[in-house]
């Protein structure tokens, strides 16, 4: 049953965003990274069992083209500020940093980017300065003042780009009234940030059901006529990216000399932009577009062509996953172990440090033993969906929204 929330603002013109809603939800949202989209979509999904779409705001980079996913939501620039009376964290990995992200170099062209971005009137300057006092008033990097906090089946961590990621998300769990987190890592991480109780349970991602109606684990069991689809990410971070990425490359080189097709998909086109360009056309790419597909159209399209994926993306694991697709997870990051050990016996890993013909080889084994792959990813898929726990979130919510005299 939908709860009629109380809109404080009396705005109306869509210019100033402080109070406007009194439920904030909080990601990486674009849309533009499939995994982060999918995200959205499922948290749209709970948060509209609770209140009406008009009473949620939602912070994305893109906000023209979110509407597409819901024109009576409130679409806000992704750093606007807010004073709510529920902030949700939904999702994804929203806490980590890496020397790249956290650099001097990348914080200074963030900076310069906004004040370009208010000199040019794309971003008002009331809403600027509206912003810094609510991180003052907040005590967050935000900007989003908040009766109410939860911290929803998110990734924790890692914190490799200094401590000042690792504070601000000590902060966030320290203030939250609900927290969840989606893998064992993370959940170790937040059991010390924080006094809440902290519920393990899975991606968000693998509640088919509120995103992809009617599909799912329907891929054929036969390989014949298919190819390995490899899922690349850029990686600045380090030099284990780049040399995954060359891997992958010769791996690719030598299966089609085998015989076996490869695609190139990339779930983030302008992120993975530069790798896209450097292949110069030789691989066939297959690339998600947010507003010229549904998710659910571009991995079926995934799950027909590929028998296959090899990932450089955890959500390109979980979600071919969700189609019968195995995968290899190629382990740039923590996050990648994370999904190898939540289908330990339907995906495989490779370490960046292994050779192309290993790759190969490790690609040939999984073919030639794939119905069992699929069988237990099937098995594993339904048990890590089963940990995600939506009615204690609903719960929480309508308690959350209860102490605001929400009538």
């Amino acid at each position: 049953m939908k709860t009629s929330m109380k809109i404080r603002s009396k705005e109306k013109d869509g210019k100033l965003y402080r109070k406007q809603k009194q439920l904030y939800l909080k990601g990486a949202y674009g849309p533009g990274n499939l995994g982060d989209d999918v995200l959205l979509l499922v948290m749209i999904s709970i948060l509209q069992e609770v209140v009406s779409a008009e009473d949620i705001s939602i912070g994305v980079s893109k906000p023209q083209l979110a509407k597409k996913l819901g024109e009576r939501i409130n679409w806000l620039p992704l750093d606007a500020p807010a004073d709510v009376d529920v902030l949700i964290y939904g999702g994804g990995g929203q806490f980590f940093s890496f020397p790249e992200t956290s650099s001097f170099k990348t914080k200074a062209v963030s900076r310069a980017g906004r004040a370009i971005s208010i000199l040019k009137g794309r971003f008002p300057l009331k809403q600027e300065l509206l912003r810094q006092f609510y991180k003052i008033r907040s005590g967050n990097k935000i900007g989003i003042v908040a009766k109410n906090v939860g911290i929803y089946c998110v990734g924790v961590g890692p914190f490799e780009g200094g401590r000042a990621e690792e504070r601000y998300a000590r902060a966030v769990f320290n203030r939250a009234d609900f927290v969840s987190v989606r893998d064992k890592r993370s959940f170790k991480l937040a059991q010390g940030f924080t006094k809440t109780k902290v519920f393990l349970e899975s991606d968000l991602s693998l509640l088919l059901s509120r995103w992809a109606h009617g599909a799912g684990l329907a891929a054929r069991n036969c390989v014949e006529g298919k190819k390995v689809g490899i899922i690349v990410r850029r990686w600045p971070h380090d030099e284990c990216g780049k040399r995954a990425l060359r891997v992958l490359k010769e791996a690719a080189r030598a299966l089609e000399l085998q015989g076996v097709g490869v695609e190139f998909i990339s779930f983030y086109r302008e992120y993975d932009k530069a790798i896209i360009e450097e292949d110069g056309g030789r691989y066939g790419w297959r690339l998600w577009v947010p507003g010229t597909q549904h998710p659910r159209e571009f991995l079926e399209d995934i799950a027909n062509n590929c028998f296959l994926v090899i990932s450089m993306r955890a959500h390109g694991m979980i979600l071919p996953a969700l189609f019968g697709v195995p995968s290899i997870g190629v382990a740039i990051e923590p996050k990648i172990r994370d999904i190898k050990n939540m289908f330990p016996n339907g995906t495989e890993l490779f370490d960046p440090g292994q050779t192309a013909n290993e790759l190969v080889a490790l690609v040939s084994s999984m073919k030639a033993n794939l119905n069992n792959y699929k069988k237990s990813l099937e098995m594993e898929v339904a048990r890590e969906t089963e940990k995600i726990d939506v009615e204690r979130f609903i719960s929480w919510l309508i308690k959350a929204i209860g102490c605001n005299d929400v009538g």
